[in-house]
């Protein structure tokens, strides 16, 4: 997908053809809700650019617009996933950049030589959403076949790059690459970020794509796993702001110019150097591929995640990183010591084996992550909430361990009501231990022991005694009771206890043994009304604490 060479090579074809022409008329066609985002959709902005005269184009990361004479509203445009710009000059010829052929956006699928003169036949181009007229007769034409592409209007009268989604990008590294001073200190905010997914975020490095990235890193000699904290405390003493620039300037080659200041450059000189390099080496043949350096990734990168080597004998592997397919040589590429990341982390391509069925299957792997970033990225403006979106392949392994996490939940769940079921069965079966709220009561007295007493004779006349015997031991007499049956409380045992002696024993021979016996039955019937009355209260507690 367009990245900032192509999107350069973009800005300077539509700077070509209209730069001091007017626009004289926008034909009809082409409206697309999705591509003409926001208020005020196509018509709006029709009617922003017609009659107007274009001055300049300008660009920033992946985003361009242009200028025009007055300060009317700005159009600024993204090409997303598979948008082109066409420009037909007046005298019927046809005009794109070079890096069609790699896009296959629907136009055609034999080259540009091929796509030019299908244009030229049936103009405008299939998947047309705007096209510009202008005063020279000749005729610019946005187009994108899979409707990623973007197109704002911005308020007249405002700095484009004051305003989303240009004020979220990061630096350019074409236009304002920073100093290596302030490059370390951008890289110090984001010591726990990793370099493939930095080199990613617009709000880093604004423009900077997929192969862009793996590029960079393979220039660098840097692993794209490498944490960015590591790297610092690797370049303790990074070379001067000058010094990186001009061992890159020696040298036409920028592999080789690294390659031969690798030894007294810092990782972050490499990597700052190869970041600018990279970018204006790509820009200065107009993202023509076929004219990038043979040692470059680029031409040997698009294998379908299948293995391969460089002209230099380097076997190239295929990880994931960033959230992307990612082409390094982990013979070149290593990790630096004290990385918490292993060298061999992310996912590896494997070795060169696979057949056509694995090719095909990375191919849509890697065009569905395109479309994800296209997608999630429409804008290129940095924000987290777009840009973050995890691409297909990193979201299916999430969908299968949160399937996995139901599926235990459930069988814990299960498990947890069988475990109920038996507890409460249990609890029926012998009723839990329950802590007492209040303090218990004090145990109750003992009963006294039983006292043998004598009882002195009846209280009869002496002289009766023997009519006395007589009666005992005549027919009437009654036989002695037997002993009271056990009682099943402590109430009943202890009235038995009470009312026993009463029954079996003889009265009292004078009134002084009378009143003895009296006073000790007394004293029996408190011990007894004290017992029953600390038992009913100790029943009572234990009923109000099952309760």
């Amino acid at each position: 997908m367009p990245e900032l060479p192509e999107v350069e090579a973009t800005r300077r074809l539509l700077l070509r053809h209209a730069r001091g022409q007017r626009v004289t008329d926008v034909p009809s066609g082409g409206d697309d809700e999705k591509v003409f985002e926001g208020a005020p959709g196509r018509e709006g902005v029709v009617a922003a650019v017609r009659g107007r005269t274009v001055a300049d184009v300008r660009r920033l990361g992946k985003q361009f617009w242009i200028v025009f004479e007055d300060d009317g509203p700005t159009p600024v445009m993204h090409l997303g996933m598979t948008g082109q710009l066409w420009a037909r000059a007046s005298d019927g010829a046809v005009d794109a950049v070079a890096y069609v052929r790699n896009v296959g956006n629907g136009n055609t699928a034999d080259g540009a030589a091929a796509a030019a003169s299908t244009a030229a036949a049936t103009w405008p181009p299939r998947f047309c959403k705007l096209e510009l007229e202008l005063e020279s007769g000749a005729r610019i034409a946005f187009c994108d076949a899979r409707r990623f592409a973007r197109i704002r209007l911005l308020p007249a009268g405002a700095d484009p790059t004051s305003l989303p989604p240009l004020s979220r990008l990061g630096f350019d590294p074409l236009l304002a690459m920073p100093p290596l001073g302030d490059f370390v200190a951008l890289l110090a905010r984001r010591r726990s970020a990793k370099l493939k997914a930095l080199l990613l975020d617009q709000a880093f490095s604004a423009g900077v794509g997929n192969w862009v990235a793996d590029e960079v890193l393979w220039h660098a000699r840097l692993h794209p796993e490498q944490r960015v904290g590591d790297l610092l405390d690797a370049s303790s003493a990074p070379c001067s702001a000058a010094e990186a620039p001009a061992a890159i300037k020696a040298a036409d080659d920028l592999f080789s110019s690294l390659a031969s200041a690798s030894s007294s450059m810092s990782p972050v000189a490499r990597l700052h150097a190869a970041l600018r390099g990279v970018c204006e080496a790509a820009c200065a043949v107009d993202a023509d591929s076929d004219r990038f350096p043979e040692n470059w990734m680029f031409a040997h990168r698009w294998t379908g995640g299948k293995s391969t080597r460089l002209p230099g004998g380097e076997r190239v592997e295929f990880m994931t990183a960033g959230g992307r397919t990612t082409a390094y040589v982990p013979a070149v590429q290593k990790m630096i010591v004290g990385s918490a990341a292993a060298a061999a982390g992310g996912r590896s391509g494997g070795g060169g084996s696979g057949g056509k069925k694995k090719k095909k299957k990375a191919e849509e792997q890697e065009e569905e992550e395109e479309e994800e970033e296209a997608n999630g990225d429409g804008d290129g403006d940095g924000d987290d909430g777009d840009d973050k979106k995890p691409p297909a392949d990193a979201r299916k392994p999430k969908a299968k361990a949160a399937a996995a996490a139901a599926s235990s939940g459930g069988k814990k769940k299960r498990a947890g009501v069988e475990d109920e079921v038996s507890r409460q069965q249990r609890s029926r079966a012998s009723p839990p231990a329950v802590a007492p709220l209040l303090p218990p009561p004090p145990p109750p007295p003992p009963p006294p022991p039983p006292r043998q007493l004598l009882h002195p004779a009846p209280l009869l006349n002496t002289t009766s005694s023997s009519s006395s015997s007589s009666r005992a031991s005549g027919p009437r007499a009654a036989a002695p009771r037997p002993p009271p049956a056990p009682s099943r409380n402590l109430v009943g045992a202890s009235l038995a206890l009470f009312f026993a002696p009463c029954r079996s024993s003889p009265a009292p021979a004078s009134a002084a043994a009378a009143a003895a016996a009296a006073a000790a039955r007394g004293a029996r019937g408190a011990a007894v009304v004290a017992a029953a009355a600390a038992m009913a209260a100790a029943t009572s507690t234990a009923r109000l604490l099952r309760g």
